[in-house]
């Protein structure tokens, strides 16, 4: 179910998609489970103390009738026992293990909606620019149309301005549905209404969103922060402290215990009766020696080595998979905003053709042809000057994600603010503009033949 409709940014819908997230709720629970490991092992290096209370009868058979009752309680603890020792250890790299798990949860949830809500956005983005295509189309027909009855333009004019029409019917047709499926994706993550996602203002020229900062930076901070490769490198450890546990195992325990005790006993044969009484403290030290087990800590020996080779291939194998993804999402980040700023300067020419093939048709030099050409030019710059910077944005949050920069703390802060990203955030959210603009364009209507208002909610 939808939350009530209201505006929200980036790190609105971060917030909400932790509420929300089934899988960060069960690493959050997975977590506190985890730490009771370490209490749980710390336990048995501790005393344990038991009470005990007897109360039996003995019927009258062959053998005597028997009464007996007492109670006792005793102590324990554990002298040297290296196997409980190296077991709490591995309590304690649980309880570690956990939390980072649950940082890679935090940090997994953060990246994921942050791409569903630019994805979100670049939609609507590129919508509104192919409605816009469409009803300069619809114009374009109309002024064919006129054109052609008046002789100053052929029936190939009309037929060229309603094909181009047609084609932004059908490319507003597409991005309406990757927007409603952005829209169904991000609010499945939040649980929020998407079409009220706050679009943010982009500064032209867009800054420099890695603030010089090399690609070694990030390498330096994944190998240092990345929660993922810290679970791994923790597993190591762990079969580490698991093979010296299985070795202990050859090694001598040795515990103390006392107690103290009192208890009665009556037994009664024949009509004849004693009593007995056994009350006093009792104190004792316990030495284990392991002798022989028919080879089972042995083969427990090498399958436990065996652990601690693939825990540490696993390590490898994860240092080698984080650098990759590392240096694609900082490769991915300087082309999208290469990309970007060309987009941006091309935006600008093809708007100029534009305006200059609208002027050069009614001064008779330019074809309908050339207009609507120059105006599929404008709008498929528009779509994708859209698309790449909200690209720009995603291959960020993903360096974010994979240099461990994205499960808490000042940077994913600032993220989730588009701190030093975005110039200012628009004061109603770019779904609410888009409705606006979607319902007025639906109003339009064309009283030429053959062409409908195609009305889209």
């Amino acid at each position: 179910m939808l939350a009530p409709a209201c505006a929200f940014t980036l790190g609105d819908a971060i917030a909400a998609a932790e509420r929300h997230s089934a899988d960060y709720a069960a690493a959050f629970y997975e977590s506190k489970a985890a730490q009771e490991k370490p209490i749980q092992a710390r336990a048995a290096l501790l005393p344990q103390v038991n009470a005990n209370v007897l109360h039996q009868h003995q019927p009258e058979s062959v053998s005597a009738s028997t009464r007996s009752r007492g109670w006792s309680i005793q102590a324990e603890q554990a002298l040297f026992d290296r196997g409980r020792w190296l077991q709490y250890k591995q309590g304690k790299i649980t309880a570690q293990s956990a939390n980072f798990q649950l940082r890679h949860a935090a940090s997994e949830t953060a990246f994921q909606t942050a791409r569903a809500y630019f994805d979100v956005l670049s939609a609507q983005e590129q919508l509104v620019a192919v409605r816009d295509e469409r009803q300069a189309f619809e114009q374009q027909v109309r002024q064919a149309q006129a054109m052609f009855q008046t002789g100053a333009a052929t029936k190939i004019d009309v037929q060229e301005a309603m094909s181009g029409y047609d084609a932004a019917v059908a490319k507003e047709m597409a991005a309406l549905n990757r927007l409603q499926l952005a829209r169904s994706t991000l609010s499945e993550m939040t649980g929020l209404d998407a079409r009220e996602a706050e679009a943010p203002a982009f500064p032209s020229p867009l800054p420099d969103i890695l603030q010089d900062r090399p690609q070694t930076y990030w390498q330096e901070n994944a190998d240092r922060n990345n929660p993922e490769l810290a679970v791994q490198r923790l597993a190591a450890a762990n079969a580490r402290i698991a093979l010296s546990e299985v070795r202990a195992r050859h090694l001598p325990r040795l515990s103390a215990s006392a107690g103290y005790q009192d208890y009665h006993s009556r037994q009664e044969y024949g009509g004849r009766g004693q009593n007995y009484r056994s009350r006093g403290a009792t104190v004792s030290v316990q030495l284990t020696l392991p002798l022989f087990n028919s080879g089972l800590t042995v083969s427990q020996s090498r399958e436990a080595a065996a652990r601690l080779n693939q825990s540490n291939m696993q390590v490898e194998a994860a240092e080698r998979r984080i650098r990759q993804a590392v240096s694609r999402a900082y490769l991915d980040t300087v082309g999208q905003w290469y990309q970007s700023k060309a987009q941006e300067r091309l935006l600008e020419t093809n708007r100029a053709k534009f305006q200059a093939a609208e002027k050069g048709l009614g001064l008779g030099l330019s074809t309908i042809l050339q207009v609507v050409q120059a105006r599929q030019a404008e709008s498929e710059t528009q779509q994708k000057l859209a698309e790449t910077r909200y690209a720009w944005l995603s291959s960020y949050a993903e360096l974010l994600h994979h240099a461990g920069l994205l499960d808490g703390g000042s940077e994913r802060e600032r993220f989730a603010r588009l701190e030093g990203i975005v110039s200012e955030t628009a004061n109603s959210g770019n779904g609410i503009v888009v409705t606006r603009v979607l319902k007025k364009a639906s109003l339009k209507k064309s009283n030429s033949r053959g062409v409908s208002s195609n009305k889209i909610p």
